[in-house]
């Protein structure tokens, strides 16, 4: 299924973390490098699709990538950060 970012959370790059702050409640949310680097990527990508990507990008084993991927989606979706399915317009 398809990752897409939600709408209405201001992202702010620091290093090669993010900080993503959510409009609407005001929650802060730090992500680190990998984390950080999933959710910029969830732009209509399907979680085996990111895996792939990362076992390139951080030189990990594909078992261990998607292990990460849908780890780190599935707390993002749990915090309304990252939705599946079609984006939010």
């Amino acid at each position: 299924m398809k990752l897409w970012q939600t709408a209405d959370v201001v992202r702010q790059p620091v290093g090669d973390e993010l900080l993503l702050l959510e409009q609407g409640n005001g929650r802060l949310h730090h992500l680190n490098a990998t984390a950080a680097w999933i959710y910029a990527n969830c732009d209509g990508r399907t979680s085996e699709s990111l895996a792939d990507a990362l076992t390139t990008r951080f030189e990990v084993e594909p078992d261990a990538a998607l292990g990460d991927v849908l780890r780190v989606t599935g707390q993002l979706v749990e915090l309304g950060l990252v939705q599946h399915g079609d984006p939010q317009t």
